[in-house]
């Protein structure tokens, strides 16, 4: 799967000191203890929103939550119903995007944040 036209060719190869080695295997931990997955894939899919995860720190991607209010018109009032939109540092161009996330732990958030760098590194690659 290619990754990043600049720095990398597949997720496999994206380029990791050891320092950053040690922050990638604890991001798969909390991935593949958090995330979901097709079955028999979790450990692939920790893998990738961890590298993703590290992508889009590495390229300062920006991600904004924002309140939902076209998603929260059938949810109580006091739901958070938020969005989340991955942009792109320089351009703000928004790359990916999830909307009615309903009540949002930090866990959930960190998820789904990685969640959009994956789509956004393919976007990216393609660029």
């Amino acid at each position: 799967m290619p990754v990043c036209a600049t720095c990398c060719t597949t997720a496999f190869d994206l380029p990791f000191t050891p320092t950053q080695s040690i922050s990638l295997y604890r991001a798969y931990r909390f991935f593949h203890a958090h995330a979901a997955g097709i079955v028999g894939q979790r450990a692939l899919n920790a893998w990738q929103l961890a590298t993703a995860e590290a992508w889009a720190s590495d390229h300062d991607m920006d991600f904004v939550w924002t309140w939902d209010s076209e998603g929260a018109m059938d949810e109580p009032p006091d739901t958070d119903v938020l969005g989340c939109e991955c942009l792109d540092p320089e351009t703000g161009e928004t790359l990916a995007s999830l909307w009615a996330i309903l009540d949002p732990s930090d866990a959930y958030r960190r998820v789904i944040e990685a969640e959009l760098a994956l789509a956004a590194m393919a976007t990216h690659a393609t660029a």
